[in-house]
This record gives structure tokens, sequence and C-alpha cells, in this order.
């Protein structure tokens, strides 16, 4: 992986974190975030190789389970974190946090950059 620097911060994620993350990513919003909701949607997701070493399939219609995890360092971008975290707050205001996002929310939150 690529050198950290000043501006990024490495967060170690599971697979649960990383398909928590991409709840976190709006589906709609203006060009400039679109484009660090791609970047980020870059570094998350999961190759056909890691796919088959972890053993991910559909359980069920919307549903992914998988037979080991595999914990991965991913450096993000001072913009990539400040979207996220704007995203964990938006939920919050809501009341829209679940017990299943916490871990992945909490990792986000607590990291500085």
């Amino acid at each position: 992986m690529a050198k950290k620097k000043k501006d990024e911060v490495k967060i170690k994620l599971g697979i649960l974190d990383r398909i928590n993350v991409t709840k976190l990513l709006p589906d709609e919003s203006d060009i400039l975030t679109q484009i660090v909701v791609v970047d980020i949607g870059k570094k998350i997701r999961f190759t056909q190789a890691e796919n088959k070493a972890v053993g991910i399939t559909v359980t069920s219609p919307g549903n992914l389970g998988w037979k080991k995890n595999k914990i991965v360092e991913i450096i993000f971008t001072k913009p990539e974190i400040e979207l996220l975290k704007t995203q964990i707050t938006d939920l919050d205001k809501k009341k829209k946090v679940t017990q299943q996002m916490l871990p992945t929310i909490l990792k986000i939150r607590d990291c500085n950059v």
C-alpha cells in the first residue's frame, strides 16, 4: 500500500466494516462529492480473488455471508474522511445508527486527519 501522507489516515477495516462504509456513502450529491464517493468505493471494493479467498456468498436476497474475515488497512484522504464523518453526523442526528454499523462508525468518527 502507498506511503501515508500528512492529510491521510490509515484505518483497519474488516469485511463488515467495508460493507458498512458503502452504506455511509450518499447516492446523490454534487459532482465533487460524487468524485470522492467513487474514490472511496475503489478503496473498499472486494476483488474477485478476495471474494473467493474469504468465501463471500449471497445467503439470501440482500444478505452476504463469508467464511473468514480479512482485515485490510485502507488509507483515506482528508476529504474522504470528512465526507464519511459528515454522513455519520447526519445518521446520528436522524437517529439512524444501527448496532451493526456502530463499530465501523466509531472507527471512522474517532480517527484524526
